[in-house]
């Protein structure tokens, strides 16, 4: 009767290859882990921004209105933004006078058009408990820089209501979706007036062709979910580097199957 052969396996690991392993597929796979995370949270917050644009747009909110002149708020106090949080990117309605000074260009882009300015004014509304609000109006193309003009009379403006960039926060929340706007330039001329929110016109206005406003669903089109993706090739990236350790002992004699 014949013996049946044992399968052996020889495997004498090297200290360097083997720490190189360790520590690297570790880093690959916690951040893969992260953007797992990550996937879920850009899940979540554009399911919450679907329900908020979703529903009609309100009158802002009372305890948004209480913040009016509130520095903590307007220059991006986190410990007082996140008592509101709630309340960013809600749609908001709101009434009043556009202010011909001041005015800012932002940078922005439109889908009909490309690059372009983002138009940044204040608002004095009609209701004297809001006092005045910056407005982003919408995007104009780059040749218009030099001969646009405010428009003049009474608005009704229908957009997204955002907080104040925390002052901590290096990066904006994405690339496009909402202006960057300069709290600080209007609260030296407004001060106790200046409301600690700004709004981002996303319905058709009675602006004339320009600027453009951006809808709803263009802000969504520049908030890219690739979490997903990102976690995969570093779970990949960390099976290659497994692949690779096992080849380089296969090579080197230290790895054999008998």
């Amino acid at each position: 009767m014949r013996k049946s052969k044992l399968f052996m396996v020889r495997f004498r690991p090297a200290l360097v290859p083997t720490l190189m392993l360790i520590v690297m597929s570790s880093v690959m796979i916690y951040l893969g882990l992260w953007q797992k995370d990550r996937a879920v949270w850009k899940e979540n917050l554009l399911a919450n921004m679907l329900q908020k644009w979703s529903s009609p747009p309100e009158m802002l909110p009372v305890s948004v209105i209480r913040l009016k002149g509130d520095k903590d708020a307007i220059f991006g106090k986190e410990a007082t933004l996140n008592a509101y949080e709630d309340t960013d990117l809600t749609l908001v309605e709101v009434k009043g006078t556009l202010l011909k000074e001041p005015f800012f260009f932002r940078p922005g882009r439109h889908a009909a058009f490309g690059k372009g300015f983002e138009v940044i004014a204040a608002l004095k509304s009609h209701r004297p408990e809001e006092g005045i609000i910056p407005i982003a109006l919408g995007v104009v193309p780059l040749n218009m820089r030099k001969t646009y003009q405010l428009p003049e009379g009474d608005v009704n403006i229908t957009g997204m209501l955002r907080l104040p960039q925390p002052a901590n926060k290096i990066l904006p929340d994405h690339k496009d979706l909402v202006a960057t706007v300069p709290f600080g330039s209007f609260y030296k001329l407004f001060g106790e007036e200046l409301l600690p929110i700004s709004v981002t016109a996303t319905e058709p206005t009675d602006f004339g062709a320009y600027p453009k406003p951006r809808n709803t669903k263009d802000f969504l089109a520049n908030i890219p979910n690739n979490h997903k993706t990102y976690m995969w090739t570093w779970f990949m990236l960390a099976g290659i580097m497994l692949l690779m350790y096992i080849f380089w002992h296969s090579h080197h004699g230290r790895l054999r199957l008998r």
